[in-house]
């Protein structure tokens, strides 16, 4: 049995390879929390840079770049990225846009065109993506933003000044 006082840190522990839009193992869980997202950041950016039997260590640039696409595809949160890698020494080289909610680059321009009024076949057909796969950014957005459908996701847009260009 355990003692009660440890289950946040379990918790943060169990997470370590768990991702936002829920791709982790070994729950398969979104990562949630603060604490989680930063061990499973530095966790991350550890085994990029240390040799494995399979592959040589990247170098700290390359591992850099490798987690700015993680935050791009929505597996880890941008802001904590950008200080696991300013702690790792990366400082102000590290130059990424931060969006509201913590939504992606794909996410800001489904949100963009839903504002518009587009369907999401429309968005898929634009942004030369499947309408699921519109439709799951759709729905990742909703979650971030707290939006509960078009008009509130359209409101959280201009509250944000996120517009189609």
């Amino acid at each position: 049995m355990m003692t009660p006082a440890f289950r946040p840190v379990v918790d943060i522990a169990a997470a370590v390879h768990e991702r936002c839009d829920g791709s982790g193992y070994h729950g398969r869980g979104r990562l949630v929390g603060r604490g989680a997202g930063i061990v499973a950041a530095a966790d991350v950016y550890t085994a990029m840079t240390q040799e494995r039997p399979w592959r040589e260590a990247l170098h700290d640039s390359e591992a850099s770049q490798e987690m700015l696409k993680m935050v791009s595809d929505g597996k880890l949160n941008g802001g904590i990225v950008r200080a696991v890698l300013s702690a790792a020494g990366h400082g102000k080289r590290v130059v990424e846009k931060a969006y509201p909610a913590g939504l992606t680059h794909r996410e800001v321009e489904v949100l963009s065109l839903l504002a518009c009024g587009h369907t999401t076949k429309i968005i898929a057909e634009r942004l030369g993506i499947s309408p699921k796969t519109a439709d799951n950014h759709i729905q990742n957005l909703y979650d971030k933003s707290g939006a509960r459908g078009r008009a509130a996701a359209a409101l959280f847009a201009h509250e944000h000044g996120i517009f189609q260009k």
